[in-house]
């Protein structure tokens, strides 16, 4: 049976049937959460306001507790907003307004994750990503 559920911390930027995690750094960086439509959604779940593309000046959204970032997506989820990558459920990292030079020089790990196991360009694609255990 299962016990102590309490203690299961979720990731909320997995990639899609890997189980990889992203680097909390990808969002540190400036990458930001969009749903299927291209929507900050994180902002409708208590967790804004929006702030400019770029650095991030606050704390709110996507650098917001990883429990809340992955209970956004299940609701988020649940009212059709996700896009799908394979048969997973998904939103997505934007990292494309930092520009590959930027990408390459501050993220590079995280480019060739996503090129080898989800087949995306993070300087020109969105990243699937998922809550992940």
């Amino acid at each position: 049976p299962l016990r102590d559920m309490e203690f299961v911390q979720y990731h909320p930027t997995g990639l899609p049937g890997s189980g990889i995690l992203i680097t909390e750094a990808s969002r540190g960086e400036g990458g930001v959460l969009v749903n299927k439509a291209g929507y900050r959604y994180l902002q409708d779940y208590g967790l804004g306001p929006e702030t400019p593309l770029g650095k991030p000046e606050n704390k709110h959204m996507e650098l917001g507790p990883r429990d809340k970032l992955s209970q956004a997506f299940w609701h988020e989820q649940q009212a059709g907003r996700t896009g799908k990558h394979g048969d997973s459920d998904v939103v997505y990292l934007d990292l494309r307004h930092l520009g590959k030079a930027y990408l390459q020089e501050r993220l590079p790990f995280i480019c060739e994750l996503a090129q080898s196991y989800v087949n995306v360009d993070p300087a020109t694609q969105l990243i699937p990503i998922r809550p992940a255990v």
